[in-house]
């Protein structure tokens, strides 16, 4: 029998911790594999372009390792190039790591290269073969197909991407932003990372003295204080896995349970540190203090986040509504702190009213007169106007906003190859991300990964539940083994 053909279809981090499972796993000569994607993302992923060495990556070096295997594989990439920093590195060099670690990984792997997006996908069930065709109309056959195209649209909750001056999708935010003086004043819709990372670009690099900043609920990461090596003792795998009852489910009060006791135990109170972090902007500055407390809690989302998708996978779906009501804004509190450099300087900003955090946002208009947007509150009152609006709402899983453009993922819909999951992204099996077809069933040779399936793997975006997913498949898929990650011990 000759190998299986193989498409890897996006080449990011996803691609990347594909490509290494395969080669790790002695799989070079059971499959030939071809990985498609655009020339200025092939290796790097959207967000890991070519960009402004003043955008940093939000988590440390030290913590961003692609392979889980090997944490100090960034660290050394680093001391390769003789790279200089400071706990942190910009997104550029990130992305000139991964790009560098991907070629090195297709050429152990004799993996063949496509410098071309992926338009349509065709399933033959007679024959059980894919045949993927690229934009430029060129088509390929395969027997297995693994979805890696990333990032999705983000949200337009004001409808406003009819407007030039509106920034649909910010990066890489040196050429989206290159055509803004420090004349102008901004709008940036969204307070988590990317609309940090565009509003320190705004006020740090382009010198803008206004920047209007806002979202829904305003709730703001807080500035990431000292790692500390603290490792959960009772919100663990073997724990959760232990709660699970005779029906496969998990209750939210047994994770709830295990969560607090696991505060506790490290001294922590949740309902004080939401009083003293949780309040809106405020505890972003409050959190420049960087107590022990703050850092010690931090330090444990290294290890707790990836534990989410365990405890959300077993639960109903009242459950996951429960969990998401409790513990949802802790989460995006201090589950993904934002670099202490990037957090001074929008705190300075603040102080000197360049940077002013809006309340009460209730729609955006376009004045054609003055060629502005005004921001209204919710009595039609202007509480705002500005030259350009950034969106960095969040990615849009329920794929939505993408109806009218002809991408992969509406051709797979459009096709019923592919449904969209009720908590977004498309359907898929947890344990072998296969796609679950309208028309064709389990699809058991098809999978999707990352932002695809982000209504099934929660916290697909952390590194390490990405590599975790990618290696756990090949494991399962090729050598029937697999690491702790939906296996019941």
């Amino acid at each position: 029998m000759g190998k299986e053909r193989v498409a890897i279809v996006g080449v990011g981090l996803t691609g990347l911790s594909l490509l290494t499972s395969y080669y790790k796993n002695g799989l070079k000569d059971n499959v030939e594999i071809t990985c498609f994607d655009s020339e200025e993302s092939f290796g790097r992923g959207f967000p890991f372009r070519e960009d402004s060495m003043n955008v940093m990556l939000n988590l440390p070096a030290s913590n961003a390792s692609y392979d889980y295997e090997e944490p100090f594989d960034l660290i050394s990439y680093l001391d390769e190039i003789d790279f200089d920093y400071d706990t942190y590195i910009p997104r550029p060099i990130y992305g000139d790591y991964l790009h560098t670690r991907t070629m090195e990984t297709i050429k152990n792997l004799d993996a063949k290269i496509v410098y071309e997006l992926v338009s349509s996908l065709d399933y033959c069930d007679i024959d059980e073969t894919f045949t993927v065709t690229t934009v430029e109309n060129n088509s390929y056959e395969f027997d297995r197909v693994h979805l890696c195209t990333g990032i999705t649209d983000q949200k337009d909750p004001y409808d406003l991407k009819e407007y030039d001056n509106f920034i649909n999708n910010v990066y890489p935010l040196k050429d989206k932003l290159k055509i803004i003086t420090s004349e102008d004043s901004a709008a940036v819709i969204g307070v988590g990372l990317t609309g940090i990372d565009v509003a320190r670009y705004l006020i740090d690099e382009l010198d803008l003295k206004k920047v209007y900043f806002f979202s829904n609920s305003n709730i703001f990461p807080t500035a990431r204080g000292e790692d500390q090596d603290i490792e959960p003792i009772y919100f663990t795998e073997d724990r959760l896995y232990s709660k699970i009852d005779k029906y496969g489910f998990i209750s939210f009060e047994d994770v709830e349970d295990l969560f607090i006791i696991e505060l506790k135990e490290h001294g922590l109170e949740m309902d004080e540190l939401l009083e003293k972090y949780g309040k809106d902007f405020y505890g972003l500055i409050k959190s420049l203090d960087l107590d022990d407390e703050l850092s010690k809690l931090q330090s444990m989302f290294k290890y707790l986040n990836p534990l989410y998708n365990i405890a959300k996978y077993f639960m109903t779906t009242s459950d996951k509504e429960k969990f998401n009501k409790k513990f949802g804004d802790f989460i995006k509190i201090f589950g993904g702190p934002t670099p202490l450099t990037t957090a001074e300087i929008l705190c300075e900003a603040y102080e000197k009213a360049t940077l002013i955090i809006l309340d009460g946002v209730d729609d955006i208009r376009f004045n054609h007169a003055s060629n502005m947007f005004e921001i209204l509150d919710k009595n039609n009152r202007i509480i705002g106007k500005s030259n350009y609006v950034f969106n960095a709402t969040g990615l849009d899983k329920t794929m939505q906003t993408q109806k009218d453009r002809r991408l992969l993922i509406n051709d797979l819909i459009d096709k019923e190859i592919a449904s969209i999951y009720k908590d977004g992204g498309i359907t898929v099996l947890p344990e072998t991300k296969t796609v679950l077809s309208p028309k064709y069933g389990n699809m058991d040779k098809l999978h999707a990964h990352g932002v695809l399936i982000s209504g099934v793997q929660a916290n697909n975006s952390y590194i390490t539940t990405l590599e975790r997913s990618c290696d756990n498949l090949i494991k399962k898929t090729y050598l029937n083994t697999c690491i702790k990650e939906y296996c019941k011990l």
